[in-house]
Parts: structure tokens; sequence; C-alpha cells
């Protein structure tokens, strides 16, 4: 078979395939996002190296993750073979398909972590067999599974001084409803190599707040303060989280040892606005409803750990500036959770410069609004100020501010 290409400039990258996450919606636990942005390969100090260009992605030792290929310039017919390059300590091998076999009409692979070792492996796919030509490839880095434990706690507010008062507990309806927001964020730091160990619910009662339901920012920790409301009972070396219904002008927040000061916050700890948010005195509900509202609350969940854990968001801009580039938006650091609409129509100028497409993978919530993406990223671009976030949130398990 032969192909003719005409290059119209030096630097034109042609791509017949490529791989992408094997699911689209809601994260799952065996289907890691994957760093693709561009076939550059910058990696934080300590990451295995190999002569790949294109996507990074990462499996927890002992882990098996699908991928999957998408065919771009290449017929479906076409026989594509998926491999790994040999290495003398293998870190990864494919289960599925069959040595020798072609992949199967759904293009997923699924791969299983050997271990964690010194030797770089590419995930190689093939044209026409299992030795025919490379027409993509990536580069998995198989991590040894760190746990964060963590400590949820179901807040129940009340305005008076004692029993019987206002306040109700938050819920998102279902009877299995935190635990269907865990399995969310789990899924989502598992690609990072790190395991959420999830104790038991401790039910938190508050009286004296300013408002039921409700707790304040205040920095100098007053009666209602959410400084308050996180020195309650926390157990020591986990990672508490505590579940409100309502928050105040935001949805979550998330505060590790390093920022507890600035926030006004004796201890770290996060918190999550289950329901929604009150802003300048107005109920804001969130807009998701059913298994869209689980996610919505379960990447906000994911969000607050990466702060945790010291991650900030993207290019360190907030929700007044928030990245509006399609990678930005697919990463779990981006300030907002549901996302801005995109710009329609769209148009060519800096003035009107925005998103393409409301949905980045992940689907869409409340009012069309896309859910943020989950990414954590392994590439550590030089000119992203915020990136290899893997590598720090993994950096931050060996210091003692952890907890």
């Amino acid at each position: 078979m032969t192909t003719t290409l005409t290059l119209r400039n030096r630097r034109q990258v042609v791509i017949p395939v490529r791989l992408d996450r094997a699911v689209v919606g809601a994260p799952i636990l065996d289907a890691p996002d994957l760093d693709d942005r561009g076939h550059s390969m910058p990696r934080p100090a300590g990451f295995n190296a190999t002569d790949a260009r294109g996507v990074m992605f990462g499996i927890g030792e002992g882990d098996t993750v699908r991928v999957k290929i998408v065919r771009e310039d290449i017929a479906a017919s076409a026989p594509l073979f998926a491999t790994v390059s040999a290495a003398a300590d293998p870190q990864v091998e494919i289960i599925d398909p069959p040595n020798g076999v072609a992949i199967g009409a759904t293009g997923e692979i699924r791969i299983r972590a050997i271990a964690s070792t010194a030797s770089g492996q590419k995930l190689e796919i093939r044209f026409g067999s299992a030795t025919g030509p490379v027409l993509c490839e990536a580069e998995p880095h198989v991590f040894p599974l760190l746990t964060l434990n963590v400590t949820p706690h179901l807040c129940t507010i009340h305005q008076v001084a004692a029993l019987p008062g206002g306040g109700t507990v938050p819920t998102l309806g279902p009877a299995t409803w935190m635990t269907d927001v865990f399995d969310i964020a789990a899924a989502v730091w598992r690609a990072a190599g790190v395991r959420l160990n999830v104790g038991a619910i401790q039910n938190e009662v508050y009286f004296g707040f300013t408002r039921d339901d409700f707790a304040r920012t205040d920095p100098a920790a007053g009666p209602g303060s959410e400084a308050r409301l996180v020195r309650q009972n926390q157990v020591p070396n986990t990672c508490n989280v505590y579940f409100i219904r309502f928050m105040d002008s935001s949805l979550g927040v998330g505060v590790n040892r390093d920022s507890m000061v600035a926030e006004g916050w004796s201890v770290p700890a996060v918190i999550i606005g289950v329901e929604g948010d009150i802003t300048g005195g107005v109920v804001n509900r969130r807009g998701s409803a059913g298994a869209a509202l689980i996610q919505e609350v379960g990447n906000d969940v994911a969000h607050e750990i990466g702060h945790f854990l010291t991650l900030q968001h993207v290019r360190n801009q907030n929700a007044g500036n928030a990245a509006r580039d399609s990678y930005g938006r697919r990463q779990l650091m981006h300030p907002i959770n549901l996302l801005p609409r995109a710009v329609a129509p769209l148009v060519n100028s800096a003035a009107n410069a925005g998103p393409r497409f409301d949905d980045c993978g992940y689907g869409l919530g409340g009012g069309g609004r896309g859910h943020r993406g989950c990414l954590l990223t392994l590439k550590n671009f030089s000119t992203h100020s915020t990136d290899g976030e893997v590598a720090r949130a993994r950096a931050r398990f060996r210091s003692p501010r952890l907890f």
C-alpha cells in the first residue's frame, strides 16, 4: 500500500490514529484521562523516559485500565495491533487483545500495570501486524499506590442555640449519594496512583450560626464561620471533608497546612456545598439532577482534594479570568464547575475568544453547561505555571504537613 502526503509546513503532524479515554461522560475507575496535550513530552523529575511522542497516562501499580484508539485518517477496516516495547524490568503488559490479535471494533485496549520500575515502556499501535510500522505511541507511567485517608462529616447547621432548630441534613436524594460522590472522586485520583480510603461518616450538629444550613466565609472565625465549622471533631491523619447544604458564594473550598492561615482557618480541611451556595442573600441551588448532580458534586470533592494536596487553579486563574482553552476546561483544577457556556456564534477575535464547545468529554450538567473535566496533568510544560500536577500532588504525601 502506498500513501502520498503533501505537507504544508515543516511542522505538520499527520495523525492516522490517536489514543483517547475509553469512555465518555462520568469518570470511571479503570478509564483514566490521558494527558494528550501535544506531542512534546516534558516530564517532571523522576519520571521514566522513552523516545515516545504523544500521550502520557498514569496507572496505579497492580491496576488494569482501558484506553481506546480513535481512527482519524485511516480506514475502519485497517488492521491495527497493540504492543508494548521491550524492557529489562517491564512496567506494563497488554491484557486484551491477546498477542497477535487485531484491536476490536470498540477500539479498546486493556493494560495492566505490573510494577513501578526504572524501565520506561511505550504503548505502540501498529499497522498490519504486531511487527508492522508504528502509527501511534504513548507513554504509560506506573505509580506505587498512595493512600489518602478521608473522613466525611455530614453537617446539620442551626441558627438557634439549642434544639429544636431549623437546620436540615444536606442530601442529593438517593440514600447512597455520599458513596456515589466518593466513587467519582476515587476514579479521578486513581489515574495519579492515589487511592481514597473513605472512613465512616461523622454526623455533626452546630448551633448559633448566622443562618440555618449555612456557614459564612469569615477570617475572624466568629460565630457561624467556616473556620469554626471545620474545627469540630477533626479525625487526625485524614483529609476531613465537611458536607453542608449551602456555602458562602462558592460550592467548595479546600485548604491545606500551607494555605490555612491566609484562609483564616486553624486546621486544614475541605468544605462542600452539597445543594448550592448563598450569595448576597440569594440561594443558588445546583442546576443538575440525578446522576449529573452526583457527578458534579463528586468532581467538586476531587477538585478540593487537589487543593488539599497543594494544587492550584489552572495557571493560577480564578473564576473571574478562568482559562477558556479546551485543555484548561478539561483539567480538574479549572476553577469553575459547571463550565461557562461556549461562545456562540464563534468569532475569531480576541474580544470574543472563548471555548468552542460545551462538552469537553464529560457530558452536560444543568442548563446544558459542560461538566468540568478530570484531567490531572502528567506533562510539565514550562509555559504552564501550574503544570505537572500528578508529580506535585504525589510529592505532598512525603511532607510532614500533609495533614
